[in-house]
């Protein structure tokens, strides 16, 4: 069937037809039919996907493409099948820099101009006109349903009802988009990036899109420093009845008072183009000239998620006696275990350092389960050529 499209639409023939070995292009059947066809094969070798790449990044940029239409619908994953025959018909709209700014669409059927005003957002709530000629005279002349995508023998738009739970091919649709679509409208694309900052001190953009029940934007951002300092997008922002944004002056001080704890990030599902975005957890943290004056007790969140506690910190803490305790115990396993042996210093030679490393560990209830205490070699002190390849690993516990 789609050979014969193929030809009739094109007015070319198919000479060759490239696919991997899977078993429903290598088998019989298909064999007789590229023969008689004249259809030359060629396949790429086993395990070696690279060979066909173009086929298999696009099928990679389909599936991205359909996650996402799931995603900013949040429809479940019974769609999937709808969302990847809408990415399909999108992605044929879209220019193309390999056929110099065209779309698919338009170099397949040879036609200079197209119409997009037909396309709507995928999922969005939508009331069809209800034809049925046996409905009462006081019942409902809409039924709800929700956009899934686009016939290919129709005009017209697919709609499933839930109520009912069947699919149906309408024309007469009133479309309830949600405030997504006008945020992605009025939103310059530049203030809808999401950074990530290598760096904990600058600023950073965190955007949570949730829909509620009367389908509203719930949206919280940190906006950096110099998107607030562009008036073009203050100016240009349509959103600002969605996104609370939070002066610059208390996202510094915030950032002074809060680290970032302990913990694996929640992830984001933004319903943008990309990797979802990474939200960590808070600790308070203290100035640096308040350390000494801290309260370091279970209670408090000032050693939580720092993997090391300062010396000093440690000495001057309500803790003092159980990390002197946990140094002694350090000192002695060392000892103990003959850990090194007294040379005599080469000449022109210089010491490998070490220092003590002070840690807590937590349990699986996230309270402090002891303190532990580590003396390791300055590694960076180590040149290359002289002592670079030698380990300094002074104990090593299987607990760690």
């Amino acid at each position: 069937m789609y050979q014969t499209q193929a030809e009739r639409v094109t007015g070319k023939k198919i000479k060759y037809l490239q696919s991997d070995n899977g078993k429903e292009y290598c088998n019989a059947e298909m064999d007789n039919f590229l023969r008689n066809q004249g259809i030359q094969r060629r396949l790429s070798v086993v395990r070696t996907p690279q060979q066909n790449g173009v086929a298999e990044r696009f099928n990679r940029t389909i599936v991205e493409m359909a996650r996402c239409l799931l995603l900013q619908s949040s429809l479940s994953d019974m769609f999937w099948a709808d969302a990847v025959a809408t990415a399909c018909h999108l992605r044929n709209r879209c220019p193309s820099r390999s056929i110099n700014g065209d779309t698919p669409y338009q170099r397949w059927f040879n036609r200079d101009k197209m119409s997009l005003n037909y396309l709507r957002a995928f999922g969005s709530t939508v009331y069809v006109l209800d034809k049925n000629p046996a409905k009462g005279k006081l019942s409902d002349r809409s039924m709800k349903g929700i956009f899934v995508g686009y016939p290919r023998e129709t005009k017209g738009y697919r709609i499933w009802l839930s109520e009912s739970r069947k699919f149906i091919v309408a024309r007469d649709v009133k479309f309830i988009e949600d405030n997504v679509t006008t945020i992605l409208k009025n939103q310059k694309i530049e203030q809808l990036i999401i950074n990530d900052y290598e760096n904990e001190n600058k600023p950073w953009v965190e955007l949570i899109t949730g829909f509620g029940n009367n389908n509203e934007i719930e949206a919280q951002a940190e906006i950096p420093g110099d998107l607030e300092d562009n008036e073009e997008n203050e100016k240009s922002s349509g959103v600002q009845s969605s996104i609370h944004e939070t002066p610059r002056r208390e996202s510094r001080e915030e950032a002074k008072e809060e680290k970032r704890g302990p913990g694996r990030p929640k992830l984001i599902k933004t319903g943008l183009r990309g990797r979802p975005r990474k939200l960590f957890s808070k600790v308070n943290n203290c100035e640096v000239q308040e350390r000494i004056d801290c309260n370091f007790n279970e209670d408090n969140n000032i050693f939580v998620g720092i993997t090391e506690v300062q010396l000093d910190d440690a000495m001057n803490s309500q803790e003092s006696t159980d990390w002197k305790r946990a140094i002694q115990s350090e000192v002695m396993s060392l000892l103990k275990n003959d850990t090194w042996d007294i040379v005599k210093l080469p000449e022109g030679q210089s010491v490998v350092g070490s220092r003590m490393i002070l840690t807590n560990k937590f349990g699986s209830d996230g309270l402090i389960e002891k303190r532990k205490a580590r003396i390791v070699a300055k590694g960076y002190s180590q040149k290359y050529g002289i002592d670079y390849n030698q380990t300094f690993a002074l104990l090593q516990e299987w607990n760690q």
